[in-house]
């Protein structure tokens, strides 16, 4: 009887590998709308946004910040964003110059990060008590960046007196 049992579970165990095994093919095309020729983003999306040359694309989620090729969809890199709250990355902004991922954290205090996309590293922290981050909007010559928080308070960060502009 046992031995009956385990021949059984066995079974089912190959079929469930073998089954799971044929879905996991390409989910980035299954089941796309017309005119869609991609499926990206991990996590519940928050806000995406494009680099200003428009070479990548930035995908805000609660896991943290995705970075992906623009062209292919191809992914570049994981900003994982350190926890603030319920969301991870709630609103985003790439510099002019592409270089720099502003990220505005939403609830339980909030925050401001700036991240190098290259080097997928935190180059700073502006405030970690700045309200639930709604908006973020760079100057057109990345020396300033703007924050608007649900509680309506609006903050300007002068990066270059800061030494962060322009790195």
């Amino acid at each position: 009887m046992k031995n009956r049992l385990f021949k059984m579970l066995g079974l089912f165990i190959v079929i469930f590998v073998i089954n799971t095994l044929s879905y996991a093919q390409d989910y980035t095309q299954w089941h796309l709308p017309q005119g869609a020729t991609l499926r990206i983003g991990k996590g519940e999306i928050n806000d995406v946004t494009f680099t200003p040359d428009g070479e990548k694309l930035a995908i805000a989620s609660d896991i943290g910040v995705w970075i992906y090729n623009a062209h292919t969809g191809t992914e570049i890199s994981l900003l994982k964003v350190r926890p603030r709250g319920v969301q991870t990355a709630h609103c985003i902004t790439f510099s002019p110059d592409n270089k720099t991922l502003a990220i505005g954290n939403w609830v339980l205090g909030g925050a401001v990060e700036l991240w190098d996309i290259e080097k997928g590293e935190l180059i700073s922290v502006l405030n970690e008590d700045v309200g639930s981050v709604e908006e973020l909007v760079f100057s057109p010559d990345g020396k300033t960046l703007v924050s608007g928080s649900r509680n309506g308070t609006i903050l300007i960060w002068n990066l270059e007196e800061m030494g962060i502009a322009n790195r």
